[in-house]
Order: C-alpha cells, then structure tokens, then sequence
C-alpha cells in the first residue's frame, strides 16, 4: 500500500480487511466512501456543487491509498461532488464514472446490488462515491445497528432526524454474498490526515 509522506493513513485493521474479501471467492466487494469535502459557499444548484482545493486532494489521496485495488467499476451519485471524488480511480483503471440513483437515494439499494452480482464477477472490487446521509441507510440495510453505525463514525443529527457520516475519511469495505438472503458483511476503516 502507497502512502503519502504528507498524510498519515489509519486503518483499523485495513490489512485484515483485504483477507476479509479476499475470503470470499463469491462475493463481490464494494469499497463505500463520502464524497470529498465540498466548496463553500456555493450559490447554484446542490447537484453541481463542485469539490474545494481540499476535497480535490482528498480524491487524488484516496486514490493512493486504494492504489493496490484492482477496481472494476465506479459508481456515483448524479452529482459534481461524488463525480469528482471518484474520477481519480476511475481514470487510474480507465474507468467512466456511472451514476446510479442508489448513491443518491436508498429506495434503489435493492436494485442496485442486484445488478452489481448480475454484472460483476465474484471478488471484483467496485467504488461507490455517496453522501453523508445515504451511507448510513445502506448500512442499515446491511444489518449494521446503531450501537454499530456510531464506532463506524456515524452519528445521529437531530436538525436532519436522521444518521449522518461525520467527516470525510470513512472507507466501508462490503463483501455482498452470494445467497440474497444473507446480509452483505462490512469493516469500517479510517484515512486521517494530520
């Protein structure tokens, strides 16, 4: 794994995590992230609101931390942000961005990981881009509970009535299984910059 003289990268037990998907010889595994950090303010429309200088390097150092992933697919939310966050891997592995309503709205989860295990060989590794409150309900769905979602990094916001990723430095690593009425299994890791 590269890492970036200027940035400290921890993973709670991100080796481990590859032999945890590796393991599964039948299952597809998603690497989920936030968006990058956003440019504020921003006075047009919420969907083309575009990464700031610190979102654009966040996305490049993603990149160089998931260098040694071999990665199949992008997926993203229709929206400048998650595009931005994800171009980097997509054009290491000469991949076009593919914006799925999932990434912006759980009601197509469902649909989503579905076509994911119809389209994609067992073991390929995907990159899906969403937002800070579509994750959590992903994760839900995973089966993964509150207690869960807050070690995660992930806490409730009353102002939104709903859970929200704090920060931008979450990695959840999904392996999907292959019988669709086992829940998908997930590992949390965190990229810190100092």
């Amino acid at each position: 794994m590269q890492v970036s003289c200027n940035y400290k990268y921890m993973f709670a037990g991100f080796v481990g995590m590859f032999f945890f998907a590796t393991s599964f010889a039948n299952a597809q595994t998603l690497v989920i992230v936030r968006h990058a950090e956003k440019l504020e303010p921003w006075p047009a429309a919420d969907q083309m609101q575009p990464l700031s200088p610190e979102g654009l390097q966040r996305a490049e150092h993603l990149r160089d931390v998931l260098s040694d992933i071999e990665f199949k697919a992008v997926f993203t939310s229709n929206t400048t942000r998650t595009i931005a966050t994800g171009l980097p891997i997509a054009l290491a592995h000469q991949l076009k961005p593919i914006a799925h309503p999932a990434c912006e709205k759980s009601d197509s989860l469902s649909v989503f990981l579905h076509m994911v295990m119809d389209q994609y060989e067992a073991s390929d590794f995907i990159l899906v881009v969403s937002h800070s409150n579509i994750i959590p309900q992903w994760l839900a769905a995973f089966g993964i509970d509150s207690m869960q979602l807050t070690d995660m990094g992930i806490t409730f916001d009353s102002r939104y009535n709903g859970y929200l990723v704090d920060g931008y430095d979450g990695l959840w690593l999904t392996a999907l299984p292959n019988d669709p009425d086992m829940k998908p299994m997930v590992r949390y890791a965190k990229m810190t910059a100092y």
